[in-house]
């Protein structure tokens, strides 16, 4: 399969510090995204990237996922009807469909009945995993399927850990390629190295995967290549890594990555946009610029594109880069503070939060289609 999307939604105990719908929702507090969709809705024709049309706002809250079949997004935001307390006792919110077409959206719930929270990690076919948080601890985590509409099934707790006092629970941000384990960082409980840890989907059991000696901190992100090689965001930069830890590639500056569709090239964000491959030169699609920062990214269904948002203080835009001939193609968005692009995954539209602010913080997307 290819390696498995990791479409990060960051709730109240998300792990990064930010609040639901607050103006700390912004690109900066945004996780990470590893993507490489392995199921993708039909493209009716090429894709012209370099050609994005007018944006329109289409519905409230922040953007999550695409749903398979690439007619909605999974967004989340607090709704009066769950104010049960959460995380530090706040309300959380909820995962809801939103349709492309700006339609009614539609609440995701258990298959018992209930809402669903957390961050959504979708994986090889049809597989996703919810990953529950509160201040980087992990609260619940579930597996399950994400089915073409969009609509959540057979979900199962995986009981992380526990029972095993000197295991440590990862921050789990990624899938491992045969889809029966989610790869996280971690520090060991006994030697306070940085870990990049593996746990079972069924069993829950955790498995030390590479140690990070004296780093006293795990990996920020993590996945894993076609090939069972490793990805790992750590220290502030971004590698691969041999399945014994060995760097198979350069270590470039950056925060996150996504890899993308063909399962063997990473796209590494930060300071710039470069693209990463096991025994390759790095490759700078976005330079660096002084007092900019790349705070997240999303790769196109057919890899031709980079979708990005960029930080410079208070300016905040997102764009696009064609992975051919590096054009950057800034999407025409009105002022405001931009952040979470996300493709849709039949690679024809991109969808990215409008943060809000004062008095109501309600954040806007808003969703832009490419000619072609």
């Amino acid at each position: 399969m290819a390696a498995a999307a990791a479409l990060v939604l960051a709730a109240c105990g998300g792990g990064d510090g930010a609040a639901p719908t607050g103006p700390t929702a912004a690109p900066t507090t945004t996780a990470p995204t590893t993507t490489a969709p392995a199921t993708t809705a039909p493209m009716a024709g090429p894709v012209d990237y370099g050609r994005p049309g007018v944006p329109r706002r289409i519905g409230t809250g922040l953007v999550a996922a695409a749903s398979p079949d690439g007619t909605a997004l999974v967004v989340a935001e607090e709704d009066p009807a769950f104010p049960e307390p959460g995380c530090e006792g706040q309300p959380e919110p909820v995962l809801s469909l939103l349709p492309l077409d700006g339609g009614s959206r539609r609440l995701l719930t258990r298959p018992g009945g209930g809402p669903v929270r957390g961050r959504v990690l979708p994986g090889p076919g049809d597989a996703v995993a919810l990953v529950d948080e509160c201040e980087g601890f992990l609260q619940e985590l579930q597996v399950g399927t994400l089915r073409p509409g969009g609509e959540l099934a057979g979900l199962a707790v995986v009981p992380a850990g526990r029972g095993d006092e000197e295991a440590p629970v990862p921050r789990v941000t990624g899938w491992a390629v045969d889809g029966q384990g989610l790869l996280g960082g971690a520090v060991g409980p006994v030697s306070g190295d940085g870990l990049l840890a593996e746990v079972a989907v069924g069993s829950g059991a955790v498995e030390v995967v590479l140690g990070f000696p004296g780093s006293s901190v795990g990996p920020a992100q993590v996945g894993q290549l076609a090939d069972g090689r490793y990805v790992a965001a750590f220290d502030g930069r971004v590698a691969i890594r041999s399945e014994t830890g060995e760097l198979v590639s350069a270590a470039v500056p950056g925060t996150g990555f996504v890899i993308l569709p063909d399962g063997a090239t990473v796209v590494a964000y930060g300071d710039a946009v470069t693209l990463l491959a096991a025994g390759r030169p790095p490759v700078e699609l976005v330079p660096p610029a002084r007092g900019r920062q790349v705070v997240a990214a999303d790769v196109s269904p057919d890899g031709r594109a980079v979708a990005y948002a960029t930080e410079a203080g208070p300016a905040t835009e997102v764009a696009v880069v064609l992975v051919a001939d590096r054009r950057v193609v800034p999407v025409r968005a009105r002022p405001g503070r931009l952040g979470r692009p996300r493709f849709t995954l039949d690679g024809r539209a991109l969808a990215y939060n409008r943060f809000g602010g004062p008095p109501g913080f309600v954040n806007e997307v808003e969703l832009v289609r490419f000619g072609g």
